[in-house]
């Protein structure tokens, strides 16, 4: 059965379609941009030339910040909009709320929520510090390295200044005899099994990696660490410092990419220099990456519902 419901269908037209219109504008746009900019040596030859031009598409860009912004908080907190599903269930939005407009794409709860997302990503990215359009968790890993020559407890120690009690030390039973890879296992089965670290990463690793994963993504923790060390046991080899195999990214963690993008647009304080114009040009490439990846498959969560997606000159 398709949805009817007046609301929905209100913040479908009013809100999503337009955001996806907004959206897809900016990544044309930016394209644009970044093939005239290198066209034109990326100097102040190209800013002199370009400066209309640019300050127009980062005020643009802005534009659409709030746009998303304004939608997202209608999504998430608007009590009466209630798309349940995100399958193939049509969204019906003609006058009469019978049929599908049949001047523009056909919509549906999954195409709905698609441009959510791309709504939030955005958000996250202009309000990143890392140009980053979803947050990513900090993964830090040890190596064991040793074979056990006395029988004892290996001491295990894992700092995160955001995780309680920490740094936390767990006694792991160790057996002469254990190679590395096997007393690198009973490491990761006490720390899984460990209710401070389990609350805090997620554990994981094979042979003699011991790999955790924080749960909740945030600026990385040049802290994050795991040290391996002996305890009462003999034999291993201390590693008092693990590696920072993939660091955590926080979304939303300042405002660092809102004003490159404020300062160069219409609404910035004062003349941009070429170094805001470089700024804005690598957020525009930042853009253009995100939508073109895997096909095209973000960009097209945006066309499968835009209305009017070409920018305006």
């Amino acid at each position: 059965m398709a949805v009817s419901n007046l609301a929905d269908i209100t913040f479908s037209n009013e809100r999503v379609r337009p955001a996806a219109d907004a959206l897809a504008r900016c990544y044309y746009r930016a394209v644009s941009l970044i093939t005239r900019w290198n066209a034109l040596g990326a100097g102040q030859a190209a800013l002199d030339n370009m400066m209309g031009d640019l300050r127009y598409a980062a005020a643009r860009l802005v534009d659409a910040y709030q746009m998303c912004l304004m939608t997202e908080r209608m999504w998430f907190l608007g009590t009466n909009v209630s798309f349940i599903s995100n399958d193939t269930t049509q969204v019906w939005d003609n006058s009469d709320r019978t049929a599908q407009d049949a001047t523009r794409p056909l919509n549906t709860t999954a195409k709905v929520n698609g441009v959510m997302n791309r709504v939030v990503e955005a958000q996250n990215w202009i309000l990143s510090v890392a140009g980053s359009f979803t947050a990513i968790p900090q993964i830090e890993t040890a190596t064991a390295a040793g074979n056990v020559t006395g029988t004892g407890n290996a001491t295990v120690v894992v700092t995160a200044n955001q995780m309680p009690g920490s740094p936390r030390t767990v006694s792991v039973a160790v057996t002469s005899g254990d190679t590395a890879a096997t007393w690198a296992g009973k490491v990761r089965t006490a720390l899984a099994a460990d209710a401070t670290v389990n609350a805090f990463f997620a554990v994981s690793g094979s042979s003699t990696t011991i790999v955790l994963t924080a749960l909740t993504a945030a600026a990385n923790d040049p802290s994050m660490n795991i040290s391996l060390a002996n305890g009462t046991s003999t034999g291993i080899t201390a590693a008092p410092t693990s590696a920072n195999t993939q660091a955590g990214v926080a979304v939303r963690g300042g405002l660092a990419y809102l004003n490159t993008v404020l300062q160069m647009s219409s609404y910035g304080p004062g003349t941009p220099v070429l170094s805001d114009a470089s700024n804005f040009i690598t957020r525009c490439t930042e853009l253009r990456t995100n939508y073109e990846a895997n096909s095209n498959a973000n960009l097209n969560t945006l066309l499968a519902l835009a209305v009017n997606p070409t920018p305006n000159p």
